[in-house]
């Protein structure tokens, strides 16, 4: 029997490490970007629906607005030396 490959091991030592709360932030900032997309889309196309575009636009603001305070909260936790 031949040995494996060790290189195939080390590269995957070196990858970052992310927490799944971190995945689960991005999906679910993913998802209520194209949550307010769809919503746009349909208010804006679908007479007598502009409140579906003006939901989706508040969806879409509140989202940014959270996860760049998620963001700004983070970066300021690893402060340089």
């Amino acid at each position: 029997m031949s040995k494996p490959d060790q290189s195939l091991f080390t590269a995957r030592a070196h990858r970052p490490h992310r927490r799944p709360k971190d995945v689960l932030t991005m999906a679910l900032f993913l998802f209520l970007i194209l949550v307010a997309i769809v919503l746009g889309l349909i208010g804006a196309v679908a007479e007598g629906l502009t409140y579906l575009l003006i939901i989706g636009i508040v969806v879409f603001v509140a989202d940014l607005v959270l996860f760049g305070r998620r963001w700004s909260r983070r970066s300021h936790r690893h402060l340089l030396r």
